[in-house]
């Protein structure tokens, strides 16, 4: 069975690993990307700086759907906590408070939880630095890709592109 972050250890809790799990998981958008500008007859520059782009853009969107996860009340945050498949939001929370910490392990070993007990997590997990943390990675990653995307021909898709990484913050 697959040990999840959460399990490696009871006392660490470790976002650096969710964060490259995360970004291992963009790989699928800079390689359709890659292979796109490739089909297009780019040139060798043009097919790096779109796997740039596809690779940041593709951060973003892993780091927005696992910060949804966060803060969503449903069965899915329930189960990750349970499971302990945390998000990034609450392994980087986890990190900063010992209150949450001590929550999440308590919730964690219970067959059901409670919304109200989701909604206290939660609003532990939003007294903590993790959100600024998540939209500094944002940022960086939209930065990088609109830095990619400066280096070759602006033209009506490189325009879209860009409007597409904004867009995401």
């Amino acid at each position: 069975e697959t040990e999840t972050i959460y399990q490696k250890s009871k006392t660490s809790f470790i976002a650096e690993d969710k964060l490259a799990k995360i970004e291992s998981e963009a790989i699928n958008l800079e390689t359709c990307l890659r292979l796109g500008a490739l089909i297009g007859n780019g040139s060798t520059l043009e097919v790096e700086k779109l796997a740039i782009y596809g690779r940041c853009l593709g951060i973003v969107l892993e780091l927005l759907k696992d910060l949804q996860a966060s803060l969503n009340l449903t069965v899915e945050l329930e189960e990750k906590i349970r499971r302990g498949a945390l998000t990034l939001a609450f392994l980087r929370g986890m990190e900063q408070s010992e209150a949450l910490k001590k929550r999440v392990a308590l919730l964690s070993g219970q067959p059901k939880i409670t919304a109200t007990e989701i909604r206290d997590a939660i609003d532990l997990m939003l007294q903590t630095d993790s959100l600024e943390y998540i939209k500094r990675i944002m940022r960086k990653n939209i930065e990088k890709a609109k830095t990619s995307l400066d280096r070759i021909s602006i033209n009506d898709k490189t325009k879209k592109l860009g409007f597409l990484i904004e867009a995401q913050i």
